[in-house]
Order: structure tokens, then sequence, then C-alpha cells
């Protein structure tokens, strides 16, 4: 398995119809609004607006990761800060959460490529989510269906 920088466009026309073919998983933190997640939600990804709130919501609030599978091919990770609780820098929880997406794909999706989306914004510790990954994936070279691994930060 790669793990490789995602140079491609997230908001082109291909990339969208990768995600909703359902050829590629995205993993992003659970945020809805101006999000990746809240974006492709509202591009009409099979969920409507309040299924995404309240998946996200309940990835929030129990700090564990989430998947929207079957109707969508993306999963979340919980915030960093959420509430009362701050995770920032909590690089064993992190590896928890990015080892649950590998073990979604792996076990239901099954997708030969995840992307994960760990751009920073408010309350996503973004920059332990990224050593997570690389640690994640060092251990996870031999994965039945997942080959390639792209992150954004």
């Amino acid at each position: 398995m790669e793990l490789l920088k995602f140079k491609g466009n997230m908001g082109s026309i291909g990339f969208a119809d990768d995600l909703f073919g359902k050829r590629i998983h995205l993993v992003c933190p659970a945020a809805i609004g101006l999000s990746t997640c809240g974006a492709f939600v509202q591009m009409d990804g099979g969920l409507n607006s309040e299924e995404a709130e309240k998946g996200v919501s309940t990835v929030n609030q129990m700090n564990e990761t989430g998947t929207f599978y079957p109707k969508m091919y993306m999963t979340v990770l919980p915030l960093s800060q959420f509430g009362e609780r701050d995770d920032f820098g909590n690089i064993g929880l992190m590896k928890k959460h990015i080892e649950d997406a590998f073990e979604a794909n792996e076990k239901y999706l099954k997708s030969a490529e995840l992307i994960f989306d760990l751009q920073d914004m408010g309350g996503f510790d973004s920059d332990t989510a990224l050593a997570a990954l690389i640690e994640v994936s060092n251990l996870k070279s031999n994965l039945r269906f997942t080959k390639k691994v792209y992150f954004l930060n």
C-alpha cells in the first residue's frame, strides 16, 4: 500500500463522480457546514442534511469514527475538540480513529483508494491526524482491498 499526497481537485466533477460512484473512500473530519463532509453531503451524495447532521453529531458525541456506508463512501473522524472534550495531541486516540477508517474500508467499503482529508479546521487536530496516519499506514502494508492512501493537509 502506498501513502501519497493528494494532488487532485476534490471540487472536480471527476472526483465527485468517483466518490458518488463508490470508487473511492473519503475520510474527513465530522463537521457540517463549510467542510469537506458538508460540501459532499450538499452535492447529493445519497444523504439528506438531517441524516448527515445526525451522523456527525453522534460521531462527535461518542468520540468514535463513523461511516455513512452504504449510502455514501465517506467515513468521518470525530473532532478533537467537542463540547468539554479536548483531545488535541492525543496521538493514541487519533491512531484508533484512523485504524477504524481502514477497518471500515477492509470489511465493508472495499475501495482500492482511500483519501484522508486532514485539512486544518476549527476543532480538528490535523497535525496529530497526519502523524497518526503515517504511523498507521506503515503498519498496514498488506491490506486486501486498500492499495493507495492519499492525504490532504
